[in-house]
Parts: C-alpha cells; sequence; structure tokens
C-alpha cells in the first residue's frame, strides 16, 4: 500500500459504513418490529446496531493518527488549540441538538406553548448524547496522543484506562457491579449533569452516552490511532496489513476473555465491549486495505460507503435533526407522525413486518447518498 490513496480511500469507506449503519439504526419506523439485531442490546449483549458507535469512535482515533502523520512537525503548543475548539464545537453541538426537540415541539404541536418548551429543553434538557461524548473522547484522545507519543505508550494508557473503568464498577458495587439500577455510571451521571438532565433509557434516568463512560471509549480511540499508526507507516504493505490484521485478532482474544469478569454492554460501554469492537474494527479495516491495495477496481463498489465518510458528523447531524422533525410533526390525516404515517401506507407489511421496517430505515440512508455524492463532487467537506 504505497502513498496515501489507499490508506485514505480504505479509511474514509470504513468511516462511512459506521456512519451509515448509525444513521440505519436511528431510522425505523417502528422499533418494535424492525429485527432484533439491528436494536441496540438493551443492556447486556451485541447486535450489529451496536457496532456502530465504537466504530466511529475507532475511525475517529485512526484518522488523527493520519492527520498527525501529514504534518508530524506540529506538537503539542500548535495543536492544542485546535483540539479544544473542535471539542467544545461539537459538545455544544450536541447540546443544540438535543435542545432542538423542545423547540421543535413547540413549534409544531398544537398547545404545546413556551412554559412546556422551557420545561423540556431548559429544566429537564438532556446535557450528553453521541455527539457530546464524540467530544470529551476526542479531546481526551488527542491530548493523550500527543503527550505519550510512542506507540507502546499509547497502548498501555489504553488498557490502563479500561482496568480503570472496570475496577470503577467492581468497587463501587463488587456483588453486583453491573446492576442496571445501581452501578458507579449511573451514580456519577446522578451527580452530574443530575437526574433532570440525563436520558430516560428503558424507563430509567441513566444516560449511556454519560461521563463515566468516556473512560473506555477515550481506549477506543486510543486504539483507533494504534491502527491509524500501522497505516501510516513506511515500508511494505503485507508486514502492516498483518501487524493491523494480527492486532485486531489480539484484541478480540483479549475481549473474550475479559467478557468471563465483566459483561459485555454498550450502554456501559465496558472494557470487554471496547476490545471486542476495536477488534472487529482493526480486522475489518484491514480486510479494506487489503482489498483496495490487491484490487483497486473494487473501489468503485464502495464508493457510496466512501462520499458517505467524507463527512461523517454533517450526516449524522443532518439525518437525526431530519428525523427527528419528521418524529414530531404531525400527519395530516392521522395523529402519528410523518415519518411513521409514510412507511404505514407504503412499505408495512411488505413481505414481513420486519423487512419492511428495515427497508424503510435502508431507504432512509440511500436517500442522504446524493447529497453526500453531491458534497464530494464539489470538493467540500464540512469541519468543525
Amino acid at each position: 500500500m504505497k502513498g496515501t490513496v489507499e490508506r485514505n480511500f480504505a479509511l474514509d469507506v470504513f468511516r462511512g459504513l459506521a456512519v451509515a449503519i448509525m444513521v440505519l439504526v436511528d431510522a425505523p419506523p417502528d422499533f418494535g418490529a424492525i429485527y432484533p439485531i439491528l436494536v441496540h442490546a438493551p443492556w447486556q449483549g451485541i447486535t450489529i446496531a451496536d457496532l456502530a458507535f465504537p466504530g466511529f469512535v475507532f475511525a475517529m482515533g485512526a484518522s488523527a493518527a493520519c492527520s498527525l502523520a501529514r504534518n508530524p512537525r506540529d506538537g503539542w503548543k500548535e495543536r492544542r488549540g485546535k483540539v479544544l475548539r473542535r471539542g467544545i464545537l461539537l459538545f455544544l453541538l450536541g447540546v443544540l441538538f438535543n435542545a432542538s426537540y423542545g423547540v421543535f415541539s413547540w413549534l409544531l404541536v398544537e398547545g404545546f406553548g413556551a412554559n412546556a418548551f422551557y420545561e423540556a429543553a431548559i429544566l429537564h434538557g438532556r446535557l450528553f448524547g453521541v455527539l457530546q461524548r464524540l467530544a470529551l473522547v476526542y479531546v481526551a484522545g488527542m491530548f493523550l496522543t500527543l503527550l505519550l507519543k510512542g506507540k507502546g505508550r499509547i497502548l498501555l494508557v489504553s488498557f490502563a484506562l479500561l482496568f480503570a473503568s472496570s475496577g470503577g464498577f467492581h468497587l463501587y458495587a463488587p456483588e453486583a457491579p453491573f446492576n442496571m439500577m445501581d452501578n458507579v455510571s449511573l451514580a456519577v451521571d446522578l451527580i452530574f449533569p443530575g437526574v433532570d438532565h440525563i436520558y430516560i433509557y428503558y424507563g430509567l434516568s441513566f444516560d449511556p452516552e454519560g461521563l463515566y463512560g468516556t473512560i473506555a471509549a477515550t481506549a477506543s480511540m486510543l486504539f483507533g490511532v494504534l491502527a491509524g499508526r500501522v497505516l501510516t507507516e513506511a515500508g511494505s504493505f503485507r508486514p502492516r496489513f498483518f501487524r493491523l490484521f494480527l492486532g485486531g485478532i489480539l484484541l478480540l482474544a483479549a475481549g473474550w476473555g475479559w467478557s468471563f469478569f465483566d459483561m459485555i454492554g454498550k450502554p456501559l460501554w465496558t472494557a470487554p465491549f471496547a476490545l471486542l469492537n476495536a477488534g472487529l474494527d482493526g480486522v475489518v479495516l484491514a480486510g479494506l486495505a487489503y482489498l483496495f491495495h490487491g484490487f483497486p477496481s473494487m473501489k468503485g463498489w464502495f464508493h457510496p460507503l466512501c462520499v458517505y465518510g467524507r463527512n461523517p458528523i454533517f450526516l449524522y447531524f443532518a439525518t437525526n435533526f431530519a428525523l427527528m422533525f419528521l418524529w414530531i410533526l404531525p400527519s395530516p390525516a392521522e395523529q402519528i407522525p410523518v415519518y411513521a404515517w409514510v412507511w404505514q401506507h407504503t412499505l408495512r407489511g411488505f413481505v414481513s413486518l420486519p423487512f419492511s421496517a428495515a427497508l424503510y430505515a435502508f431507504l432512509w440512508c440511500v436517500l442522504w447518498w446524493p447529497v453526500a455524492e453531491v458534497l464530494h463532487r464539489q470538493r467540500i467537506m464540512i469541519k468543525l
């Protein structure tokens, strides 16, 4: 894999795949009707839906490593301001997205007045979310990468973060460290940001993107940084491919072994969950790099995912913003959201109920591909 074209294309495709899955799993018209594998595991276990967010975090780390390789002379002083600026903007964008639900409800739902908006968006508005976790992980991961520099140190700190995260669960509740009703992550949520500003998860005030989970999620990004370092190393392609592939296999093995002591679960972003995802991500990224290196003609088949991966934050924000609007906007004929109403009057029941719900969500993803394509053709990359 000589040069950077193949590496960048493989990483764009990988990032695009992660974003596409994130968009897909947010888009079912009826979450009770869709295949369970496309819905997040409620507490313990792992599904396809649970692979998307960690995959994007891993890709964020790999992209950071590629950026550092392109500008090796930029050090701590040159980068810290940019990192903080991007992290703050990303966090604020997430807060804006959360508050938008109250705004849309106020504007679109009859009888939902200013007082209700104030209560929903201000007094009880959610502070954290996907974009906010990305912001915190990005800042923490970038600062650690810039300070540690060496691959061995980054690997050591990655596992140290996982041990710290796991240790917190066991020290807080030795008898049942991962109890849904009482765990260290929930305890931190109740202290900050407080019960009035966290997510309602399966009827429980608990935020799956809360502050404590950032510890293990930062390790996920650092594993991505290590993968990016392998991709950007000098030398022939084959040894680097095997190092990346073998690293993924070893992380998978470590995650499997750790799962005998800690549960696998996205809501808490447990250590085995982080390891299994990072291992799978490494294997998939290595496979994509190998595919495009050995068979360049295959790039055309993956072009839609590539353009999806060129503007990931924009596409994630835009698709979810539009979904939120369509879920709040009532249909003209029936008192159900427009998004579900269109499905019920078009594809609902086609082949089967789960299939029609999955197809509808897939078509929502496809609907945004022309937007990504236009941005790609105009060489527009929307960055914070």
